[in-house]
């Protein structure tokens, strides 16, 4: 009766694996095409753990969600001279990664970076990224919502710093 009972369930767990269907591989959205504009007013302050003198801030209205699943957004680092770097970066919470796409220089605007490469959140330069996955973009290894859901939760956030 056991054998029978064990069988019967292990047929049924395999009838259930050859109804699956493998996910297509991950494609990127290409990313020819950097923010037209962006604000230095309303950024959104991210901590940043590594106790360095600069400054993060996030610019809301550049916070996307593509069909991609990457979260994409401009981030300003300031330092306490006034000195500024802006990137444009995207984060793919399924694989805690992180890429730059380009930056921006006020004297001659938007560089695309062509070197741009996927790193882990724990082996990036700048530890912001992790702080902005953990604190708004992802929910464990998912995109948490819509990129207006993401900045309220970056804006909640904030106001623990």
């Amino acid at each position: 009766m056991l054998a029978t009972l064990l069988a019967a369930c292990g047929l049924s767990a395999h009838a259930l694996n050859n109804n699956y269907v493998e996910p297509p591989p991950w494609q990127e959205q290409a990313q020819t095409v950097l923010p037209e504009t962006f604000s230095l007013e309303g950024l959104i302050p991210v901590a940043n753990p590594t106790r360095s003198s600069l400054s993060y801030g996030i610019a809301p209205d550049t916070v996307t969600v593509g069909p991609d699943q990457v979260v994409r957004y401009v981030v300003v680092a300031q330092s306490t001279t006034g000195a500024m770097n802006v990137l444009y970066e995207g984060v793919r919470c399924d694989t805690r990664e992180v890429r730059i796409y380009g930056n921006w220089r006020a004297d001659s605007g938007w560089r695309v970076r062509e070197d741009g490469q996927w790193q882990a959140l724990r082996n990036a330069n700048s530890r912001y990224a992790q702080t902005l996955a953990n604190d708004g973009f992802c929910d464990v290894r998912i995109v948490f919502g819509s990129a207006e859901q993401i900045v309220k939760r970056l804006r909640d956030a904030s106001k623990l710093y």
